[in-house]
């Protein structure tokens, strides 16, 4: 296919795309408006590839709090005062509606952490985007990235910290006596003093050693334990602990310094890290580009432009709606 045909192609997928969105949102608003109900049936009944990109969005609507988050939009803004956005005699897109497109994809679909018990049990906690430096009773130093948090628990022989959410990176002050000690969701870390990284990914903990040694059991038996040397990783799940790997400290510690490194990593994968330093919602309609290898090396305060270049980079479209919404199509 030449350069041209191709961009011509990707302008009518952006524009039947664009539509649906709009249309979606008139349908499942609750709207009667028999207007746009013969708009609509003429819309989609005009070509196959309207009917397919509208079944996509409508095969993500099986949760119930997407159509209540739909309805309460509605009962706010007056649908039945715009036209749809996509009208073949222009591409002018109206800014509430697409507001009310990412209300209704993203709403009821996003499973945050509760705020509250966060509220509770946090002594150190970092928002989207923000690190933080501490220094911990014991002079040990820990460094919480992004969308973090963590317990102290210094008590008696007793020090370390409960990793609750995220990832932490520690610089361990030396003492036999007392070790110090992460718990993370699944396993444990014990030190005497060193440097090492964890992070508490939702169905495992990952822990990475920069230097010294590091002990790493599962479920806080000791018979389960695997020691690490310096660039070795494992991962701890609720049945095993993984084998010990070896990793890239220029990209698995980049994020110190602000910056977030990959290479040759799933573009899904990359999504799922950049969304961490993006205070908003991703959403991904092109599921065909997930697996699709990237590498690069980005800035973690401006996710949004990684996220942007890196899809743009892989053939892909971005929206970039009201209220931190991205859909990646």
């Amino acid at each position: 296919m030449r350069n041209n045909d191709a961009q011509i192609v990707g302008l009518q997928t952006e524009v039947v795309m664009d539509a649906a969105l709009d249309w979606f949102v008139h349908k499942q608003s609750g709207v009667v408006d028999p207007a746009l109900d013969i708009g609509f049936e003429t819309w989609i009944s005009s070509d196959p590839a309207h009917a397919a990109a509208y079944a996509e969005l409508a095969g993500l609507w099986h949760d119930p709090e997407l159509f209540s988050a739909s309805q309460r939009h509605a009962r706010q803004v007056d649908l039945r005062a715009v036209k749809p956005a996509y009208s073949v005699f222009g591409r002018k897109r109206a800014h509430w509606l697409s507001l009310a497109a990412a209300v209704v994809l993203f709403v009821g679909g996003y499973n945050a952490y509760p705020e509250i018990m966060l509220r509770w049990s946090a002594d150190y906690r970092t928002v989207a985007g923000q690190m933080q430096n501490v220094i911990l009773p014991d002079g040990s130093r820990m460094l919480l990235n992004t969308d973090s948090a963590v317990e102290l628990a210094y008590q008696g022989q007793q020090r370390g910290v409960r990793l609750i959410k995220g990832e932490a990176w520690f610089d361990v002050v030396h003492d036999a006596s007392r070790p110090f000690r992460v718990v993370g969701h699944f396993g444990d870390v014990i030190v005497k003093g060193t440097a090492f990284v964890v992070r508490a990914e939702a169905n495992r903990d990952v822990v990475a050693l920069e230097r010294g040694r590091v002990d790493v059991i599962r479920d806080g038996s000791a018979q389960t334990a695997v020691q690490l040397l310096p660039d070795q990783m494992v991962a701890v799940d609720e049945k095993s602990i993984s084998d010990i790997e070896p990793f890239e400290p220029d990209e698995m510690l980049a994020w110190r310094e602000g910056r977030i490194a990959f290479s040759g990593k799933p573009l899904g994968a990359v999504l799922g890290d950049l969304a961490r330093y993006y205070d908003g919602r991703v959403f991904v309609l092109r599921r065909d580009l997930l697996s699709v290898a990237v590498s690069g090396n980005y800035r973690t305060d401006d996710a949004a432009g990684a996220i942007g270049s890196i899809v743009t980079a892989v053939g892909g479209k971005i929206d970039m709606l009201p209220g931190n919404f991205i859909i990646i199509r």
